[in-house]
């Protein structure tokens, strides 16, 4: 997994019009900032990891990091609930 800064600047402009749209998506819901913090966290990584080409991810690509990270951290700090589908 590559780290890659956080700045918008470092990010091509088709991921940050879909993270930008992920946070008003997540404000209209009224959802705390915490927990904004944290799931936007997650769609920076995701992106990070998939060279920000989120836009296009297979069920079975997510479900992959999804347990590769389960495996590398601990599961108290790792929620998928909002990922997987209902």
């Amino acid at each position: 997994m590559t780290f890659r800064s956080n700045n918008p600047a470092n990010r091509p402009d088709h991921f940050n019009k879909f993270y930008d749209k992920h946070i008003k998506r997540l404000h209209l819901h009224g959802l705390r900032h915490k927990t904004i913090d944290a799931y936007s966290r997650a769609i920076h990584r995701i992106g990070a990891t998939f060279d920000y080409q989120i836009e296009s991810l297979t069920e079975d690509q997510l479900f992959g990091y999804c347990s590769a990270l389960l495996q590398s951290h601990p599961s108290s700090t790792t929620h998928f609930s909002k990922l997987t589908p209902q």
